[in-house]
């Protein structure tokens, strides 16, 4: 092809492209709502950052109504109301996402600019290069030469690539990744004779095979290797109750059951993460900014010199008085709540047959020479509603919570039961909005706040007492809601949301309906109990019960507490579904049934299906006859 009309070509294209309107969000819309907007996008946002490694993205909006809209060139199904939700694939840079939507009479079009971050892998074959960002450590590492070390850098594939860390060691080739060529690495044993007290930078290189070189980079952060016994120090604990990670990044996850106190044994640090080893087989990782390894210190030697029970207000309180405060662990099981203490020699008085309303009896065990264990074992027929836990000086103070003597009645089922709905997200009308957004721009916060209105009524009218944290304009902080909470003395605590998926996953090959999350195992009884409702009584599919790390039911060990996803609003039909209130009085009236086989289920069996069985088909039917949400019915 002559290359001067190529290029006019290509500049055609450019200009064509960049002369199409940027296709409008809830946000234009609201700025400017006399305008007719053909196709709207309302995700991804323009200018969208997705995570490095996307092969595709998910792109759902809103048309004036039936007709043909194809994205790149796909074609995309476009529902009854107009709404779509579509996903195409997508390369590292930028990538404009061109739409045109065919209705009756006329062809409109607009573009959603979105970048990938990384670099087109496609490139990596014309031109070698390293990924200066992904090469270890990112952050400060201080290892043992006796330790395993993952020397690691992303890369053009096909490559060779070396890594070097003079003076220990030249160029060592790495090893490319089967089933993703772009990531080299090789996992080595330095030798007790390779010490490195002043930190260096590894620095990779890159070579075409055949041997020219091609460049190198080096990584952020700098290491050190120390032998073991010098490795291994005890560092004091900025601030009290930290979690553990389970590895040594921001995105690692959390310990559910241990909290950190006082000063905890470190063995080297990785990419800026001290590990923590608190005993032979609890090993974890903390963000070097939460600990101070400067100030020399000892590890703690506590002796829990007595174990006391008392008992008061349907609450059984374990004592456990130290001569140190120390970190712990807690574990559950449907007939056991347990007390790990680490840095712990020895118990000194134990009383085994401490009984109360809740608890049987304690058992002792020592799991290793630092770390001792308490359990409390619970009452046949009595089950744990929850715990608290705090130090008052040295002595760590458990309170467990059983179930209290509600004063339910056939006419008043729920009677007084205390139960605090907690509407999620705040109202944020611009982008990045707080919570997830639906097709046409329905947005999660005001949904999840008509949802708690209409279940507080229906709650209500079984005799509950029922607190909503925030209203529909309030902007709430996560603690905030749970600080509230605590102040109503709650029984439940229930976290209403709406669901979405991260950007990358393609929504087309996924079942998406409800489900239901916990934290502490106490609350799953309550999951199972609304797991049954929904799966009764909602059109959807069951996404299942899944243990998640959420600030609120986190912050609410005291009660059972689950947060909910009702739905996925991005799904067109799913949205549509919200704007029924038939169906939210049907959600309102399935966490409301749930709630009665959890907390009365003599109540629920006899009664639920007579009183609730006619009026769940009743909604069920109208929800699955609208005309305009026809399950099947797409153009």
């Amino acid at each position: 092809m002559n290359k001067i009309p190529y290029f006019i070509f290509l500049l055609f294209l450019t200009v064509q492209l960049y002369a199409l309107p940027i296709a409008p969000s809830l946000e234009v819309r609201e700025k400017y709502p006399n305008r007719i907007y053909p196709i709207t996008v309302e995700y991804p946002p323009e200018g969208a950052q997705i995570g490095a490694g996307a092969k595709g993205v998910f792109i759902f909006g809103k048309t004036l109504g039936p007709g043909i809209l194809t994205i790149n060139g796909r074609e995309i199904d476009v529902y009854p109301s107009g709404a779509y939700l579509g996903y195409v694939p997508v390369k590292a840079g930028l990538n404009s996402l061109v739409l045109q939507y065919e209705s009756a009479d006329k062809t409109y079009k607009a573009v959603r600019n979105i970048n990938v971050q990384g670099i087109d892998k496609n490139a990596y074959f014309k031109t070698p290069r390293l990924m200066e960002d992904s090469a270890f450590p990112v952050g400060d590492s201080e290892l043992s030469n006796t330790s395993e070390i993952t020397f690691k850098v992303e890369a053009s594939p096909y490559h060779k690539v070396t890594v070097s860390l003079p003076p220990l060691f030249e160029e060592m080739e790495l090893e490319e990744e089967v089933l993703t060529p772009s990531i080299y690495k090789k996992t080595v044993i330095l030798g007790a004779d390779k010490v490195l007290k002043t930190g260096k930078k590894p620095v990779y290189r890159i070579y075409e095979y055949g041997g020219k070189y091609k460049g190198k980079v080096s990584s952020k952060g700098k290491i050190k290797i120390l032998p073991e016994e010098e490795i291994l120090k005890p560092a004091q604990v900025r601030g009290q109750n930290l979690r553990l990670r389970l590895e040594p990044n921001k995105t690692g996850g959390y310990d559910f059951q241990t909290r950190i106190f006082n000063t905890v044994l470190t063995e080297g640090a990785v990419d800026g993460f001290y590990k923590i080893i608190l005993d032979d087989n609890k090993i974890g990782y903390l963000d070097k900014t939460l600990l101070n390894n400067q100030k020399k210190v000892s590890l703690p030697r506590n002796i829990a010199w007595q174990i006391a029970v008392e008992e008061a207000d349907n609450k059984t309180k374990i004592i456990v008085k130290n001569t140190e405060r120390v970190s712990f662990a807690t574990s559950q099981t449907d007939q056991t709540f347990g007390i790990i203490l680490h840095n712990t020699q020895a118990f000194n008085t134990f009383n085994t047959n401490a009984t109360t309303e809740l608890i049987s009896g304690l058992d002792y065990q020592v799991l290793s020479p630092t770390s001792k264990k308490i359990t409390a074992r619970f009452q046949n027929g009595k089950r744990l509603r929850g715990f608290n836990y705090r130090y008052e000086e040295n002595n760590l103070i458990f309170e467990l919570v059983g179930s209290p003597d509600f004063k339910f009645t056939d006419k008043k089922p729920l009677n007084l039961l205390r139960v605090v709905l907690d509407p999620g997200h705040s109202p944020k009308r611009t982008v990045p909005y707080d919570g997830a957004v639906g097709p046409s721009g329905l947005l999660e916060y005001e949904m999840n706040y008509q949802i708690a209105l209409a279940t507080k009524k229906e709650l209500e009218k079984y005799g509950a007492l029922v607190f909503i944290t925030k209203d529909e304009t309030e902007t709430l902080g996560l603690s905030d809601r749970t600080y509230r909470a605590s102040l109503f003395e709650p029984d439940l605590f229930l976290s209403l949301h709406l669901n979405a998926l991260p950007d990358h996953i393609n929504p087309l090959k996924r079942e998406l309906g409800f489900s239901f999350y916990y934290y502490y195992q106490q609350s799953i009884p309550l999951a199972k109990a609304m797991e049954r409702s929904y799966t009764k009584n909602i059109p959807l599919p069951n996404n299942g019960i899944l243990q998640a790390d959420f600030a609120v039911t986190r912050g609410m060990p005291q009660v059972p507490a689950v947060l909910i996803e009702s739905l996925y609003m991005m799904v067109p039909w799913q949205e549509e579904l919200l704007k029924k209130q038939r169906f939210i009085d049907l959600l309102a009236s399935s966490i409301a049934e749930g709630v009665l086989y959890f907390e009365n289920p003599k109540w629920a069996q006899k009664n639920i299906p007579l009183q609730m069985e006619r009026k769940r088909k009743e909604l069920e039917n109208a929800v699955l006859k609208a005309e305009e949400i026809n399950l099947q019915q797409k153009r």
